[in-house]
């Protein structure tokens, strides 16, 4: 029997965001910002037809699209993150140790 999951995405939004300017964010990620409202004030929740909208925030936020959901810990531990930009392009790299 499969357990249903309850998501947990407007407190980890919460969380990770405090401090933060929504429609800063919203515009960095390149979402909306009526939906990073919504999601943040657990008006809605994401939809299929948004969610890689959901997988660019998460990705913002160094996190996967489980840990940003359901705020489940992952078995990796981030050592290192540095971010780089290329011809207007900005990327991550994190270095991560993974428990056995």
């Amino acid at each position: 029997m499969e357990m249903k999951k309850e998501i947990k995405l407007s407190q980890v939004l919460q969380r990770e965001l405090k401090g933060k300017v929504i429609s800063r964010v919203a515009k960095e990620v390149g979402i909306s910002v009526s939906i990073l409202h919504d999601w943040y004030s657990s008006s809605r929740k994401p939809s299929a037809k948004n969610m890689w909208h959901l997988k660019k925030l998460a990705d913002h936020l160094g996190m996967t699209l489980e840990q940003i959901l359901f705020d489940e810990k992952s078995e990796k531990q981030t050592i290192s993150t540095t971010t780089f930009s290329d011809r207007g392009v900005q990327y991550r790299v994190n270095i991560e140790k993974i428990k056995g």
